[in-house]
């Protein structure tokens, strides 16, 4: 039995590495550029062991993927408010922008591409998409907001102002993480107030529990 959890634990410790090693990877060159030979060698193990955890580079694209929305559900949670949801939306969109600048490897690789008019990956921003619209539709169901416009357009809107704000910027300014986040969150009364109108006038509901 200990040797079997041993095993466990020591199996889960290759695969974060083998993640790390492709993220660094994606980050750099980009994931057309990356081969699993490249792989297995930034993560110091041999191509049979890589293959043994994932069965292709599109398997650890995948994984990274599902490990966002997991990260990001974890962030929904730990920044809940009771009661009040758009306390809930500004709290999750300053920890977002924490997630963000901490991120280099897939998604600022598929950016920074993009942003030279080289083809891309899609970039699968559902898993930031639905809880910012979930939040936008409780404060409209409480009479938060005046808007009656589609959460999920409201949600894109904000998220493009917010989430490619920091890829932007740090797509320019790579070594400059802590100042692009503070940066950015700075700016995000100005960013709520321009997507979700009527908020101007009720400015606290969120501002009462911001983060320090």
């Amino acid at each position: 039995m200990k040797d079997s959890s041993l095993r466990e634990q020591k199996a889960q410790e290759t695969k974060r590495q083998i993640l790390a090693a492709a993220e660094a990877l994606f980050g750099e060159h980009g994931t057309h550029r990356v081969s699993m030979r490249n792989i297995a060698a930034q993560a110091h193990v041999t191509t049979g062991a890589l293959y043994h955890h994932f069965a292709s580079k599109e398997d650890i694209v995948a994984t990274l993927k599902r490990d966002r929305a997991t990260a990001l559900g974890r962030i929904l949670e730990q920044t809940r408010v009771e009661h009040n949801p758009l306390c809930h939306l500004y709290r999750f969109l300053c920890a977002l922008v924490d997630y963000e600048v901490s991120q280099t490897g897939y998604t600022m690789s598929e950016f920074r591409k993009s942003h030279r008019g080289e083809k891309v990956d899609p970039v699968d921003d559902t898993s930031t998409l639905h809880p910012i619209a979930g939040l936008i539709r409780q404060a409209q169901e409480a009479g938060m907001l005046d808007t009656q416009w589609p959460p999920e357009d409201v949600a894109f809107c904000i998220l493009y102002h917010v989430l490619w704000g920091v890829r932007f910027e740090m797509s320019i300014n790579p070594d400059t993480r802590q100042e692009c986040a503070q940066m950015i969150q700075r700016n995000l009364d100005l960013i709520l107030r321009a997507h979700l109108p009527g908020t101007h006038q009720r400015q606290n509901q969120w501002m009462e529990e911001r983060p320090s």
